[in-house]
């Protein structure tokens, strides 16, 4: 799915899997024992926070998802792949399509919210740097003097800690960044970053995601300082075939093509005179 410059994808077997649409929310079809990936792209010009959930957990800590869970961090104009639970600096349990009983979630005993793979989105807050005024045949102030007090905005931005660690990953093309401790405050957002970790939770699910194989995935700790709210959340819903069916899922359903103008069907150099 794309919104705004972000898009996220459900891979098995390196193939993106088929969504639908219902209801203004996209659903695909899960089969249990299928391992799968969420592939990750960020198409804007900067470097972009990406806080992940399956079935409402984060993929970090296993922890119920929150916009401050720790994420992965994406430079302009790439993208990334997530393969698993991460169990520690340089491995990740795969994620795979299973149970409601055999999930994740249920096996830690933290109920059947299942159901759902999302993705909250950050952008990296903007420096601050302050700007000295012209001193010059000015009389140089002591620094501790009472009308010079010690101000956080005083002090050169480089020389400050980041209090926020995050992590990054990589692979054999990019270059993946994972975030720590995050800013979110609990400010109200708007409805299409709606974080939503309870869809689905009813009697008609009946598939999760569990906790799979061990797989190699290095990390290590970096730093990055998010906004306050997400930029936008990206969200699918899966479930078996037979239930996405039962709640009105059509998978016979294509979509519209739309007949667009060609902006540049002819190469030649001049304009000509009309016929008429």
């Amino acid at each position: 799915m794309i919104k705004r410059n972000y898009e996220m994808e459900i891979l098995i077997n390196g193939r993106s899997v088929k969504e639908y649409f219902h209801n203004y929310k996209t659903y695909i079809e899960g089969r249990k024992g299928s391992v799968f990936s969420i592939r990750l792209r960020n198409n804007s010009s900067e470097k972009t926070l990406f806080v992940p959930t399956v079935d409402g957990l984060s993929t970090i800590d296993g922890k119920d998802g929150e916009f401050d869970s720790r994420g992965y961090i994406l430079d302009a104009n790439s993208s990334m792949k997530i393969d698993g639970w991460r169990l520690n600096d340089d491995e990740v349990a795969e994620f795979y399509f299973s149970t409601v009983e055999d999930s994740y979630r249920k096996r830690k005993n933290k109920g059947s919210n299942v159901g759902s793979i999302a993705v909250a989105i950050f952008r990296e807050k903007e420096k601050k740097h302050f700007c000295w005024p012209n001193l010059t045949n000015i009389e140089p102030i002591k620094p501790y003097d009472p009308i010079f007090p010690k101000q956080p905005w005083i002090k050169p931005f480089d020389d400050e800690p980041y209090p926020f660690p995050r992590v990054y990953c990589k692979d054999d093309v990019n270059v993946m960044r994972a975030s720590g401790s995050a800013m979110y405050s609990g400010a109200s957002v708007s409805d299409d970053t709606n974080f939503t970790t309870s869809s689905m939770k009813n009697s008609s699910q009946d598939m999760g995601t569990g906790f799979g194989q061990t797989k190699r995935s290095e990390v290590v700790s970096v730093y990055f300082d998010r906004e306050e709210k997400p930029d936008t959340v990206l969200e699918v819903f899966y479930n078996s075939r037979k239930q996405l069916s039962n709640i009105g899922v059509d998978f016979n359903r294509q979509r519209h093509s739309i007949s667009e103008p060609n902006s540049f069907p002819n190469e030649s150099g001049y304009c000509e005179r009309p016929n008429n």
